[in-house]
């Protein structure tokens, strides 16, 4: 289906001749809204997490390198953006993004994601811009890292 929602099937089987048909149509019910993320705290965790004002060690169970908040995000309709500038990440290590502490902020699960399903890595030691966009009426979730220059 397109879009999130609560959905009627409905399944004909058509069986009077040698070859049976089997149709099927989706007829949306009830639209699910979009999660609010508003009040959603996001953060940088991994490796590749440099030492820095801002930084602290993961406290999870996971003890996965240093953590960085990226705080809450701005809101424009239903997409959310978080942002941070010269966030210090190194080379030769990984990192995700995270709900805070990896838990779940009110009404939105924790999660974590990278890129294409891995850890994001840098291609050299320095300042980085980061940021996080999650389109929530359709839970696409992006991250973008570029270089200070």
């Amino acid at each position: 289906v397109e879009k999130d929602g609560l959905y009627n099937v409905t399944v004909t089987i058509d069986a009077a001749n040698d070859t049976k048909t089997l149709t099927y149509e989706f007829t949306q019910a009830v639209e699910v809204a979009a999660k609010d993320y508003s009040a959603c705290v996001l953060e940088l965790v991994g490796d590749a997490v440099a030492e820095q004002e801002g930084a602290e060690k993961d406290p999870s169970s996971w003890g996965w390198g240093n953590v960085y908040s990226l705080g809450t995000p701005t809101a424009n309709g239903d997409v959310y953006t978080w942002t941070a500038s010269n966030v210090k990440l190194t080379a030769g290590g990984g990192f995700k993004v995270r709900t805070e502490s990896a838990q779940a902020q009110g009404d939105i699960p924790a999660f974590d994601f990278g890129v294409d399903g891995n850890n994001a890595t840098v291609e050299k030691d320095g300042l980085y811009n980061v940021t996080v966009t999650i389109d929530a009426a359709n839970e696409a979730k992006t991250l973008e890292v570029t270089p200070v220059e």
